[in-house]
């Protein structure tokens, strides 16, 4: 069966999509209104990709620059079809009004060993 990512927040365990779900739920975001963004979202990036708006900022893999990501032209009926992807039975968020992608966020810190040690790092 289809998994839930395991990227969670270290201190909760709590994955994205449920904390998503969570805050949707708190401020009243309907899974229609999630819906129809999501459908307006990708009806955008579609026409943006048409018209050439990102032609200078799409680096080609294997000669392509095609956006696997973007669904422009889902019809609402496919959208309200899909189950919740997170909290189940009663979520909001399905995998096509959530990202494909998870975000995420990191740092480097680059010193030497002999300033780390001084610095209290170990």
């Amino acid at each position: 069966g289809l998994e839930t990512p395991a990227i969670a927040n270290y201190t909760t365990g709590e994955v994205m999509g449920v904390s998503s779900d969570r805050l949707a739920a708190r401020f009243g975001v309907s899974r229609e209104d999630q819906d129809a963004f999501a459908i307006r979202s990708h009806d955008n990036a579609g026409a943006a990709h048409a018209s050439g708006l990102y032609d200078d900022e799409i680096t080609p893999y294997k000669g392509s620059t095609h956006e696997g990501g973007i669904k422009a032209g889902s019809p609402p009926e496919k959208l309200a079809s899909l189950k919740p992807a997170f909290v189940k039975p009663h979520g909001t968020h399905t995998a096509a009004n959530s990202s494909f992608l998870t975000d995420g966020a990191a740092a480097s810190l680059v010193m030497s060993e002999e300033r780390a040690l001084e610095m209290g790092f170990r």
